[in-house]
């Protein structure tokens, strides 16, 4: 047995080694070796971090349908062996799609900041344009069969053709793949500094305190007494629903996803329920098509789950309580990539609860309680047998489980059309617990206000952001945002500002509140306010290019020209958009410019080749 001097030395090399904040599980390792070194290979450790240069090589050029545009990954080589090789770029080019001899106009090339995903099925990757960043609108797509990847539409492109960088990387969308987001700043998809390192999940992500229970032990054991409680709580929560909440926090995504309070950037803190902090949507009718990360959404459907879940609340108090199915019941979070134990874990997790029966067919044991005769001819597990292999509404070239289990599988569904949400005829219902008491927020017509708003439908949105808000969003400054959107877009502006100043007095720094507020203010001819509040929230954050779009159309507007040109000019270093540098080559072709115009008719040609520049 080891010593407990070695064993502190151990503990204090672990937690004071000075790398717990870079590397997975650096403060765990020394007690956990093998765990640790486990999840160091698994999707979620991995589940954020640099380009795999090798892994982008020889992919070739993706043309986008009819649009005309072609991407194709680029990795330089550096030019000597003292010099780094520069970052891997995406190369985003324009072929007139009237024609196949037209010549290819190189729209834009951006480096790749990280990637996004483990790659275990497929990889995005954040591309930095200007000072911002956004998603490449190309990705790659790992072969389930040969294991090689090939270059293939990021989801948001493929929605929507020719749309080129238009999706933010913001918070919400990294949230749950590390647990070390880049700095936050306004704008959301500011590009992280030169020193920021990606990386994936954490251990503390999923154990609460993890890194106070490291340092407790470390104490501990270098004065072989024990001070305090030990401060990591149970991985497992006495109520099988709080383990379920655990994994919901990034494998329940729905429609609208929206959140309660701190955290705002961040999940919320493992063992709690995850819709005290979160209000989640779902499709009100639901069909056999699921999303990608649709796990728990599923997996609650299923009699499994509700019937164990209800076992388990009427044995709570006996000596040997019924098992409630959760997550863990078939999955091992600590699995590595590549773990057969884990992965025959999962496949045969319906044992637990259906014990193998003693028949034999053909001298063989039968691994369920159904006759071999019975079973499905996709294979001999529980998960051929009981959850449908199928594509997903959201994703292309993947196959998943569905996680609702049954006993008689439907087909898989259809392709069709990629779409970002699941509800097709535009009804959303909240998620809940089967069996628990509804979330305080069920009634609240501001949080139904702000879920459909997050599905695009204005009129469902305005018609519950007239409302009076309910306790939970009164005091939300992303609900005053909200209905302010929804009221300047059916045009009551007056309404309108006072929702945007509400959501600034609950909570002075929200930028988009404050670039919102400022243009309305400026169409609404209080244009010496909106300048006010546009300059404040430039001065606050320098790369608030809305808001510097934003004061360029109230300088125009107040006769201030140069001023207007100034700012736009601004924003284009920011963010260069072919709209800003057309705008640009308007104003100075008005002044009689018209070499500098011309100029900027040609870059925002050079930006987007569908448009022509004025002879």
């Amino acid at each position: 047995m080891m010593s407990t001097m070695l064993f502190a030395a151990l503990l204090l090399f672990a937690v004071a080694a000075g790398v717990d904040d870079e590397t997975i599980g650096a403060a765990c390792i020394g007690c956990h070796p093998a765990i640790t070194a486990r999840y160091r290979t698994s999707p979620m450790a991995n589940a954020m971090g640099t380009v795999e240069t090798e892994s982008l090589k020889g992919l070739g050029t993706f043309r986008e349908g009819d649009t005309g545009f072609e991407y194709r990954f680029e990795v330089p080589s550096a030019p000597d062996s003292k010099t780094a090789a520069p970052p891997a770029r995406i190369v985003e080019s324009w072929r007139d799609p009237r024609t196949e001899k037209g010549p290819v106009l190189v729209v834009s090339t951006s480096p790749l900041v990280f990637a996004i995903g483990a790659g275990k099925r497929d990889r995005s990757f954040a591309a930095q344009q200007g000072d911002l960043l956004w998603f490449a609108p190309l990705e790659t797509m790992r072969d389930a069969h040969t294991g090689a990847f090939h270059a293939t539409l990021a989801p948001g492109e493929a929605i929507d053709p020719g749309s080129q960088f238009n999706t933010p990387v913001a918070s919400e969308c990294l949230r749950c793949h590390t647990d070390a987001l880049p700095p936050g700043d306004y704008p959301g998809n500011v590009a992280p500094p030169a020193s920021f390192a990606p990386r994936g999940i954490g251990c503390g992500t999923c154990h609460a305190k993890s890194q106070e229970h490291a340092l407790w032990q470390t104490a501990a054991a270098a004065s072989e007494t024990h001070s305090g409680a030990d401060p990591l709580p149970a991985a497992e929560p006495d109520d099988p629903s709080l383990s379920v909440s655990t994994c919901a926090r990034c494998h329940l995504q729905g429609d609208a996803h929206i959140a309660l309070g701190e955290p705002w950037r961040t999940i919320p803190a493992p063992g709690v329920d995850l819709l005290a902090t979160r209000a989640v949507f779902v499709a009100a009718h639901p069909t056999d098509e699921i999303g990608f990360v649709s796990q728990v959404q599923r997996m609650v459907m299923s009699r499994c789950f509700t019937a164990s879940l209800a076992a388990h609340d009427k044995s709570v108090g006996a000596a040997h309580p019924a098992r409630a199915m959760t997550c863990t019941t078939c999955h091992d979070p600590h699995a590595g990539g590549k773990d057969d134990s884990a992965e025959h874990r999962a496949r045969s997790g319906c044992t637990i609860c259906h014990p193998t029966d003693a028949s034999h067919v053909d001298g063989r044991a039968s691994p369920c309680s159904r006759p071999m005769s019975q079973k499905s001819s996709v294979g001999s597990d529980c998960v051929s047998c009981h959850m449908r292999a199928t594509g997903t509404f959201d994703l292309a070239e993947v196959v998943i489980h569905d996680h609702r289990i049954v006993r008689t599988l439907p087909p898989p569904s259809p392709s069709g059309p990629l779409r970002a949400k699941e509800t097709q005829d535009g009804e959303l219902v909240p998620f809940t617990w089967p069996g628990r008491p509804k979330p305080a927020w069920i009634d609240d017509p501001g949080i139904w206000a702000m879920a459909y708003a997050a599905l695009g439908d204005d009129e469902r949105a305005l018609k519950f952001a007239e409302r009076d808000p309910g306790p939970t969003s009164s005091k939300m400054a992303t609900y005053q945002h909200t209905r302010g959107s929804a009221l300047e877009r059916a045009g009551k502006s007056d309404a309108a500002l006072i929702a945007y100043e509400r959501a600034l007095v609950l909570d002075p720094t929200q930028g988009e509140t404050s670039v919102n507020l400022g243009a309305l203010l400026g169409r609404t001819g209080d244009t010496k306010r909106a300048l006010a509040v546009l300059t404040a929230e430039i001065e606050r954050h320098p790369l608030a290019e809305g808001a510097l779009r934003n004061r360029a159309i109230v300088r125009m507007n107040t006769g201030d020209a140069a001023g207007g040109a100034a700012d736009l000019d601004a924003a284009f270093q920011i963010r260069p958009q072919a709209a800003v540098a057309r705008a640009l080559a308007q104003y100075w072709k008005k002044v009689g410019a018209d070499q500098v115009a011309r100029q900027w008719f040609d870059r925002a040609h050079e930006l987007d080749p569908r448009t022509k520049p004025p002879r």
